[in-house]
């Protein structure tokens, strides 16, 4: 399996692809806006575009979802995302229009509940991690040691929950009982900055400081 980053749009949203070489085929996850350099990528390297995986439906991690399916979608393409996101009501933190974005454009998605699913012939865990959002799933990929964060978990800080149905403290329980399980080994890729460790967040992550001494 191959992995590889891309940081797009003026909020810096890290946009990954998981890609199989054996099949060509591959997965992206939470494709921000002008997802161009993605649409090259998969076209370059002759991918064909399975699924891709949204991790919330905040508007800085959905504005290419539709740009990239016009590109390279066919019509097995899944798009999965949890349904339970479309209660915000917030309209510019989730279709656009403030913060120098434009708006979202339509797309159609598959309601994905937390729980067990096969992405490139590969098991994954669909992790339930609400707080940053009501809905917020984080993708974990065994056999590759990799957690896909989205806007829950950080290198050394947690995501903003200053906004519509954030819950800090619901953000902070559900990532110490449900991340911090799994082994300290796994490579954690947030949505924005630098990848970490589910290991080193468990040492130096200031917002787990009093679970660390307890």
């Amino acid at each position: 399996m191959i992995l590889h980053s891309f940081i797009l749009g003026p909020l810096a949203n890290n946009c990954y692809v998981i890609a199989d070489k054996a099949t060509r085929t591959a997965s992206v996850i939470d494709p921000g806006l002008a997802p161009e350099s993605v649409v090259e990528y998969l076209r370059r390297f002759g991918f064909s575009l399975e699924s891709i995986l949204l991790t919330h439906l905040h508007v800085d991690h959905v504005l290419g979802v539709a740009d990239l399916l016009d590109a390279c979608g066919a019509d097995g393409t899944a798009v999965l995302a949890s349904d339970k996101d479309l209660a915000i009501g917030d309209e510019p933190l989730t279709r656009g229009g403030k913060w120098g974005l434009p708006r979202v454009r339509d797309f159609d998605f598959t309601p994905l509940a937390p729980g067990r699913l096969t992405v490139l012939g590969q098991p994954c865990l669909a992790i339930e991690v609400p707080g940053h959002s009501p809905g917020s799933l984080c993708f974990y990929f065994p056999a590759m040691e990799s957690l896909f964060t989205g806007d829950t978990l950080f290198r050394g800080t947690v995501g903003r929950t200053d906004h519509a149905f954030g819950d800090g403290d619901l953000l902070v329980r559900t990532i110490a009982e449900r991340l911090f399980l799994l082994p300290d080994a796994t490579e954690v890729y947030p949505g924005h900055g630098r990848e970490t460790t589910i290991a080193r967040e468990k040492e130096r992550n200031r917002f787990f400081a009093a679970t660390r001494a307890g």
